[in-house]
């Protein structure tokens, strides 16, 4: 009678598998629905250049999107045409008041090691989209415009 091998081309090859799934599944993001997001608290808004409304601005809301596994403890800083604004933790939004022009959305990643270099978005206001979303998934971090 021959023992089991573990070891064998097959068993090896479905437990690959099965771990590379796993992974990518927990480093993906889903879209938190507009009524389910939370605002992030006004005790950690840095500055109100582009917080508070001004006449003529477009009102345009930035939501991290939840349920990544990597990076999900870390909150991501947003700046505004390079200044900062606040810091958005997963499930977090932050509504901005852009003036007519371009403006640059960036999330810049904490100084770890193999952490993403700086993302950034050109809005040229007025805008279609009112909406921007920071999504998680198997092929990195996007900051990008968003219908719902």
């Amino acid at each position: 009678m021959q023992a089991f091998n573990y070891m064998n081309g097959d068993c090896m090859r479905g437990i690959l598998i099965a771990l590379i799934t796993t992974a990518l599944a927990g480093c993906a993001t889903h879209l938190v629905p507009l009524d389910e997001v939370k605002a992030v608290p006004a005790d950690r808004i840095l500055a109100t250049t582009h917080t508070v409304p001004a006449e003529g601005s477009q009102k345009v809301t930035v939501i991290r999107n939840s349920g990544a596994f990597g990076g999900s403890g870390v909150k991501y800083p947003l700046l505004v045409d390079g200044e900062p604004v606040t810091g958005l933790w997963s499930g977090e939004a932050v509504t901005i008041y852009l003036p007519k022009g371009e403006h640059l959305l960036t999330i810049k990643f904490p100084d770890f090691p193999f952490s993403n270099p700086p993302i950034t978005t050109l809005v040229n206001v007025p805008s279609k989209f009112s909406i921007y979303r920071i999504d998680t998934n198997d092929a990195g971090i996007t900051l990008q415009p968003s219908f719902e």
